[in-house]
């Protein structure tokens, strides 16, 4: 009988009753051995945990070595690769917050940091570099010979720890020894970004044409994001540009297309503001002569409003930093990266898929597809009647222009 469940204990029997105290101790005596154990378990925790807090890690007891790495992110839900103050979710602060949380470095300030460059908001990378002094793995006291064609030193695993802590679209997927001196920054030879665009309806041999104009040594103050406070200079060199269709393409109205731009270096917004323009070429509103026209600064010193292409088809596809840096991969964490993109790519591709389907089956006919989709890549609203890009105010005229 329940005691709970009895209204008057009264009616039990003598008998009842001491069977009845008999389980209650027997039940009392077993959850203090359950509350005992689970005392000592937690006091055994408790010591470990502040045995731990009280030995913080000594970095003066670890040698350090000159390294660079190179890694991949989507930065479609980032804000940009730069750490910001007023921005938390970048790429650079996952990547320090990785390197800090796993001890290879103390801290940004005495790590000699650098970036091979920097990617806005919504921008991606297939390869970035960055150069830092970082935490080794040889004996306390003991200085990193300069020697980088040194193999036989015991190394620790930098792609593997560094990925377990990073989220699932940064991924580092190779390092390399580098000389003290050596920057990832001023020792990069040249930059190549590409920008996917969709090439129904536009005109791809006079984008090809324009791309041309643009190759060689040129002043791109009417191709980047002004600053009036700022007297660095706007002359880059641009050494190829490519626009081709991928060979895995969609035919059309589906197809995409790839513009292939390689760099010395390239100002703000230069990629996107050279796409703006090249769209507007392929959707015959311009001609492939306004680039000419537009890196002629002395007739046209100050940039005209036009919008450039939005972030996210742009990607930072390859850095060269040269043939004798020797970059060291794992066949294991190239397999798991590898996994996790096949993922990404799914789902992408069923999304992209089912999507198509729902437009086959809203057209009647192909003349029902939008004739301009490139139209979706630039930002801001389209002008209802088009104006010359040369016949438009500029930023000297309109400082509230987005130049």
């Amino acid at each position: 009988m329940d005691v709970d469940s009895a209204d008057d204990l009264s009616g039990w029997s003598h008998d009842a009753l001491i069977e009845e105290v008999r389980k209650l101790r027997f039940h009392v005596k077993h959850l203090r051995n359950v509350i005992k154990k689970r005392d000592i378990s937690d006091s055994g925790t408790s010591a470990k945990k502040k045995k731990y807090d009280h030995r913080p890690f000594d970095f003066s007891q670890h040698s350090k070595q000159h390294v660079g790495l190179k890694f991949l992110y989507l930065g479609w839900d980032y804000q940009g690769f730069a750490s910001q103050e007023d921005a938390g979710n970048t790429i650079e602060a996952h990547l320090f917050q990785a390197l800090i949380k796993t001890k290879l470095i103390e801290n940004r300030e005495t790590s000699n940091y650098q970036r091979c460059g920097r990617t806005d908001k919504g921008v991606s990378a297939f390869e970035q570099v960055v150069s830092l002094d970082i935490r080794c793995k040889t004996d306390t006291g003991v200085e990193v010979p300069e020697d980088t064609s040194n193999s036989r030193r015991e190394e620790l695993d930098y792609i593997s720890i560094l990925n377990r802590v990073l989220p699932k679209d940064i991924r580092v997927v190779a390092w390399a020894l580098l000389p003290p001196e050596f920057s990832a920054r001023f020792d990069c030879k040249n930059r190549t970004y590409r920008y996917f665009f969709p090439t129904h309806n536009l005109h791809i041999q006079k984008m090809k044409e324009a791309g041309q104009l643009l190759v060689g040594k040129h002043d791109f103050r009417n191709f980047c994001k002004l600053d009036t406070s700022s007297k660095k200079s706007t002359e880059r060199e641009i050494f190829n540009v490519r626009i081709y269709s991928p060979e895995y393409n969609d035919k059309e109205p589906f197809g995409v297309g790839v513009v292939e731009i390689k760099g010395n270096s390239f100002i703000w917004h230069q990629i996107r503001d050279i796409m703006g323009i090249l769209i507007l070429i392929g959707q015959r509103l311009e001609e492939p002569s306004l680039v000419t026209q537009l890196l002629d600064i002395h007739k046209h010193p100050w940039k005209p409003a036009y919008s450039m292409g939005i972030d996210f088809p742009l990607v930072l596809h390859a850095v060269d930093h040269g043939s004798d840096i020797i970059w060291k991969r794992d066949p294991t964490n190239t397999s798991t990266v590898l996994k996790d993109l096949q993922k990404y790519w799914i789902g992408h591709a069923i999304k992209s898929c089912m999507i198509r389907e729902m437009i086959l089956g809203l057209m009647d006919k192909d003349e029902d597809f939008p004739p301009n989709l490139s139209d979706f890549l630039i930002m801001g609203t389209k002008r209802k009647n088009y104006e010359r890009i040369l016949g438009r105010s500029n930023c000297q005229e309109r400082t509230e222009l987005p130049c």
